[in-house]
């Protein structure tokens, strides 16, 4: 082999070895792309998971608050039963004493005399 054919088969070695480190560049290059994608998806994850978070706590108190409504709702309820069945009571106690009061007036006008 001469020496020219020797240098041009170098030259056909290296620019392969050139290409095979471009390749891997190229490669290395891509990876990071890809390292850097997922650590952007990752932030936005951890954000999203962050507001997931938030938004479930506050799921939570409107929940909590949601039945503390309830409850107070409940016993208004109750309270406002009892008192009309109070007031209902005190109405016939004091249209049964109203009518009594009547039938006493009719009697003393007709005459008669209470005891």
């Amino acid at each position: 082999m001469t020496d020219k054919q020797q240098l041009q088969k170098k030259i056909v070695d290296s620019s392969e070895k050139l290409s095979q480190l471009l390749r891997k560049t190229n490669d290395l290059d891509q990876l990071y792309e890809d390292i850097e994608g997922l650590k952007i998806k990752e932030f936005e994850l951890l954000d999203e998971e962050q507001q997931i978070f938030r938004g479930t706590e506050y799921a939570s108190i409107i929940d909590q608050t949601i039945a503390e409504i309830e409850v107070e709702t409940q016993y208004a309820q109750k309270k406002i039963k009892q008192l009309i069945a109070d007031t209902e009571e005190d109405y016939y106690r004091e249209k049964k004493a109203y009518s009594q009061l009547e039938d006493d007036l009719h009697f003393v006008k007709n005459g008669g005399t209470l005891k």
